[in-house]
């Protein structure tokens, strides 16, 4: 016992566990500071589209108008939509 901790040797020439466990650690939270970094790089620089809706200004005939919010549309027309979307976000992302 050193210092009222075990330290045992796993063979000649080489590091104690302690050693071994410090530097096994030591990767761990290496390794889980990158992941964290990569993940933090990745929400901050790519862009997805969850979700949309249209905003059209409609005039009224008296020559006031007002914004309507259109969230309900065909199949094509929402097929249109998500391919624009996906590459606008797209370029964008290639534009940085």
């Amino acid at each position: 016992m050193i210092n009222g901790t075990r330290n045992t040797l796993v063979e000649h020439g080489r590091k104690t566990m302690s050693e071994q466990d410090n530097a096994t650690d030591f990767i761990q939270s290496s390794n889980k500071a990158r992941e964290y970094e990569n993940k933090k790089k990745n929400k901050s620089t790519k862009h997805k589209c969850t979700g949309w809706a249209i905003v059209a200004t409609m005039e009224r005939p008296n020559g006031t108008w007002y914004d309507e919010t259109i969230t309900e549309v065909d199949d094509d027309t929402a097929s249109s939509v998500d391919t624009f979307l996906t590459e606008y976000c797209e370029d964008k992302e290639k534009s940085k």
